[in-house]
């Protein structure tokens, strides 16, 4: 019979977004996970709305019982920048009026930094703690100069973010990566084994858009709220000629929840360049043929058990 000993101990960093919604809501519903704790970091949108995403996010799930904790609002060194034109103004579809509705929730966040609260976590659960970042890195960087045995505390590190061969923002950067390339930077180089989902991986594992209608076809509090959130992005998407719902988030967090999902991954080096030009900045650079010699940083996933996380993501809607 599974205790709490055995149960998976989970820090979900994000920048909620839709797809970073859907993440939560996938690890709230995955058997065997304890999420302990959630920080909130610039990105999408900025932080106060992400705050009250969280507090949504966590309020449909009736999980009210979770600290979430409000960090850094902008990157270390850079300009802020969000994804509302995908995400919707705010970060969530643009649909107010949807249960839970923003007026009628009373959710606030913990006291505390966020930074300092993850730090304070990896201490407690010193071992045992696996950190998913599915937004910028910022928080992540600052806990790492907070302890510098923050990085061996962790247990796991999974981190959407990065691209191997092509962009989604620039033609050379992923979103999270180029919102704050020192701090991507830094992580990288402070984690020795992070498992990374990039936007190449999520492409290649776009799921079929006959699947993803099936899912928002759910007809429960949580579909009904998954469908109008992810209507506006959906038909984006399909603007766009994707031949399928291109997964971001939600695959980080799968795999963070069940190792099964992860089929196949690579071991590499890898550095997040932040002295390149406007073209460059927060690329993910791959050592592929090890021309460095470095120790590889990165387990870079190439393979998804699409079965698998089908099954976590439509358990998260009932």
């Amino acid at each position: 019979m599974e205790n709490g000993a055995t149960r998976k101990k989970l820090w979900i960093d994000c920048d909620a977004g839709v797809d970073d919604a859907q993440g939560l809501m996938l690890a709230l519903a995955a058997p065997g996970v304890d999420v302990v704790g959630i920080s909130i970091v610039h990105g999408n949108v900025d932080v106060t709305k992400v705050s009250k995403n969280v507090a949504r996010i966590l309020t449909l799930c009736d999980r009210q019982d979770i600290p979430y904790y409000v960090g850094a609002d902008e990157p270390l060194l850079g300009q802020p920048m969000d994804a509302s034109f995908f995400h919707g103004e705010d970060g969530l579809g643009d649909v107010p009026s949807v249960a839970p509705a923003y007026d009628t929730l009373t959710l606030e966040p913990a006291a505390g930094i966020a930074a300092v609260k993850l730090s304070e976590a990896a201490q407690h659960w010193n071992g045992c703690l696996e950190v998913v970042a599915i937004g910028p890195l910022t928080n992540i960087a600052l806990a790492c100069k907070l302890d510098q045995n923050f990085p061996k505390r962790v247990a796991a590190l999974y981190v959407m973010g990065g691209a191997e061969t092509r962009g989604n923002i620039s033609p050379t950067a992923e979103f999270n990566f180029h919102c704050d390339p020192e701090a991507a930077h830094l992580v990288l180089k402070k984690f020795h084994n992070t498992v990374m989902v990039t936007w190449d991986c999520t492409m290649a594992h776009a799921l079929p858009w006959s699947l993803v209608d099936r899912w928002l076809e759910t007809d429960t509090p949580k579909g009904r709220f998954a469908n109008a959130a992810s209507k506006a992005s959906v038909r984006l998407e399909k603007s766009r000629g994707y031949e399928g719902w291109v997964v971001c988030d939600p695959y980080a967090v799968a795999i963070a929840c069940c190792s099964e999902v992860m089929m196949e991954s690579k071991l590499l080096s890898c550095t997040i360049e932040v002295q390149g030009s406007a073209l460059t900045r927060g690329q993910s650079v791959f050592d592929w043929n090890n021309i460095l010699g470095g120790k590889p940083n990165v387990q870079l996933v190439t393979k998804i058990d699409v079965d698998a996380f089908q099954k976590l993501l439509f358990a998260c809607v009932h």
